[in-house]
């Protein structure tokens, strides 16, 4: 349902809306900070902030605030060696990103906060695309495209075949109004609407509805492109969505009942098919699977058998339209990758486990 009826269902629900081009006011260019969270990212932190020195903005000039989450490596001499007004730095004792992005929020003094992670690296123009929604004063947030970086591993094209299914789901969703998801990598938000991220959680799963809630609209904005590093190899892709799994599920099912709260019940009907059941769905074909087999042997239900075998030749035979070519068997791996990780995660979840922290190169 999670993977294809939903898609389908939204995507053309999009399609049929008709689009209204109703001339709306346009607001100032607001003031904006860019918040960046670092933890031992002395490889890429220079790379990311010198990105972001150089993109172009038609408003204020762009503040960058960096919060170092107890870096113990080389980011903070990183950070000094660059000259540039702009770049303030916080140095924190070792919190979570959660945390961080909290404590980056509440130093920031802009009317729009933009948040990415310290290894990404905007294209041409992308800081104004993503922000130029927040011109419209009904408009609280917006996300754009995160990209893993290609570097030909099977981790790297499993993660961009993901996420290409993804946005157009999360397309199809701005459009009807109705998205409460975002990507952290690439989010711009009115500050006036953020509240706290909890600890054990993220901004991907926390700002959007919690935008929606207090009267404000998440549009997606397919143009404002962010790269960023990928997993580099299947254990720390599954690890990194494992441990994804684990913050978000408990939080977006605390957001679906204050989205119906507040009137926005497709929204929480999206957010439950988009993510929640996408989580679960591997574990409940895992339980599926094995009702089936006890009902099979038995042989109290005569149809168990020919719907198992039903369900079983379509999964095969989608399987083998998508290992005839190269592109398809790394989706495929990596789609299975993401249901390993998924059911792991919400078996951690379960049993009460909590994840505050990150480490890249512990995977």
């Amino acid at each position: 349902m999670s993977y294809v009826l939903y898609p389908a269902v939204v995507v053309l629900g999009a399609r049929l809306r008709p689009r209204t081009n109703a001339a709306v006011d346009q607001l100032p260019w607001p003031s904006v900070t860019v918040a960046v969270a670092a933890h031992n990212e002395e490889a890429t932190i220079a790379r990311c902030v010198t990105n972001l020195l150089d993109q172009s903005y038609p408003g204020p000039p762009v503040q960058i605030l960096v919060g170092l989450d107890g870096c113990t490596d080389g980011t903070a001499a990183a950070l000094e060696a660059i000259q540039a007004p702009l770049l303030r730095v916080m140095d924190l004792p070792r919190m979570g990103k959660a945390t961080t992005d909290n404590r980056l929020v509440e130093s920031a003094s802009t009317e729009v906060v933009v948040t990415t992670s310290a290894g990404s690296e905007f294209a041409a123009g992308t800081l104004e695309l993503l922000v130029a929604p927040l011109r419209d004063a009904r408009v609280g947030c917006a996300t754009g495209v995160f990209l893993p970086r290609w570097d030909r591993s099977v981790a790297s094209e499993g993660e961009g075949a993901y996420w290409r299914v993804e946005y157009a789901v999360m397309a199809a969703e701005s459009q009807l109004g109705i998205l409460a998801v975002a990507s952290g990598t690439a989010l711009a938000f009115r500050r006036s609407l953020f509240r706290p991220i909890p600890a054990d959680s993220d901004a991907d799963v926390t700002i959007a509805p919690t935008v929606l809630i207090n009267g404000g609209l998440v549009v997606h904005v397919h143009d404002a492109v962010v790269f960023d590093d990928g997993p580099g190899s299947l254990r720390v892709s599954l690890r990194s969505r494992r441990r994804m799994v684990l913050r978000a599920l408990p939080t977006t099912i605390t957001m679906v009942p204050r989205l119906v709260r507040t009137g926005h019940f497709l929204a929480a009907l999206g957010l439950v098919n988009h993510k929640v059941f996408r989580w679960l769905t591997p574990l409940a074909a895992v339980l599926w699977a094995a009702s089936a087999a006890a009902l099979v042997l038995d042989g109290s239900q005569p149809y168990s058998v020919l719907t198992a075998a039903l369900i079983l030749a379509g999964m095969a035979t989608a399987g083998l339209v998508l290992a005839t070519s190269r592109a398809g068997r790394r989706a495929t791996v990596g789609l299975a990758v993401a249901q390993i990780a998924f059911t792991l995660g919400v078996l951690d979840a379960l049993r009460g486990r909590r994840a505050r922290t990150w480490n890249r190169d512990a995977g």
